[in-house]
């Protein structure tokens, strides 16, 4: 079976029967690959969406009969169209690092949780994280991005109620305690900014 067979097949079991699935993922391995194959799905999809709006916001401008954006002579339009893809293309392997780091990252902080609760080892929670990335490609569809987000969540608690063989409400706990934490720190962040642009 090819990589991407699989990555498909591993897919579809991971986000319409998670619990079935998670019990019998059991290659770490695999693990790190199906994640790196969703981020990198969702980077290149982004890359994408991004490229077209730009694409759509000159071709209203060409239908309008405008002169361009202020400042931008109209024929620097392509370059900029290439210039973003090939910084797309370039910043890729980068970007895919920093993605696996965050998993270890995110996975580290759940673990926390999970030992308070009484789970097994942290393999089990960077598999538990590492297979709920099944949704982050659908993130990029507006709309659908919300849904997929909440679906996130619901499959790392299903995760780790499979893989540390734990109850429902403990999994619950156990991944939107630093979940609902995170969000409060960010709202938080965000305000404050938020207060200095007014200020400045």
């Amino acid at each position: 079976m090819s990589v991407w067979r699989k990555y498909w097949e591993t897919w579809k079991n991971i986000m319409f029967n998670p619990q079935t699935a998670f019990s019998k993922l059991n290659n770490f391995r695999d693990t790190n690959i199906f994640y790196l194959q969703s981020m990198g799905i969702t980077y290149i999809l982004t890359v994408i969406l991004l490229l077209l709006l730009f694409g759509g916001i000159l071709i209203i401008f060409s239908i309008l009969g405008s002169s361009g954006i202020e400042g931008i002579p109209d024929d620097q339009f392509p370059l900029m169209l290439l210039g973003g893809l090939a910084g797309g293309i370039i910043l890729f392997p980068f970007a895919l690092l920093l993605y696996w780091g965050s998993l270890y990252v995110w996975a580290g902080i759940v673990h926390l949780f999970v030992l308070m609760f009484g789970g097994k080892g942290y393999r089990e929670t960077v598999t538990a994280i590492g297979y709920s990335s099944a949704g982050q490609p659908l993130t990029v569809i507006p709309i659908l991005n919300y849904v997929a987000m909440f679906y996130m969540i619901f499959l790392q608690i299903m995760g780790i109620k499979a893989r540390h063989k734990l109850t429902t409400g403990k999994a619950v706990a156990i991944v939107l305690i630093p979940t609902f934490f995170f969000m409060m720190i960010f709202g938080i962040v965000y305000i404050i900014l938020l207060s200095l642009s007014d200020v400045f």
